[in-house]
């Protein structure tokens, strides 16, 4: 059964995170995301997230916030 669009961003969220943490953030292709993520458009993170540097900013903001709050208390 086909992945709606919310749950294709939230995968290709988590295996590039996932792939970051492995692998090194400037050792990983959007490829490599793409496959991971088992999709087999090789657009799927420009589509959801503009590029892989705007993937890349979306995981590291939500890593920042709690961590933003936790200094700022």
């Amino acid at each position: 059964m086909p992945r709606d669009s919310a749950e294709t961003r939230n995968v290709l969220e988590v295996e590039a995170e996932r792939l970051f943490a492995d692998v090194g953030i400037w050792q990983v292709q959007i490829q490599e995301i793409v496959a991971a993520a088992g999709q087999k458009n090789a657009s799927a993170v420009t589509y959801h997230f503009g590029s892989r540097e705007g993937l890349l900013e979306l995981i590291l903001v939500r890593h920042g916030k709690p961590v933003d709050a936790h200094r700022g208390q």
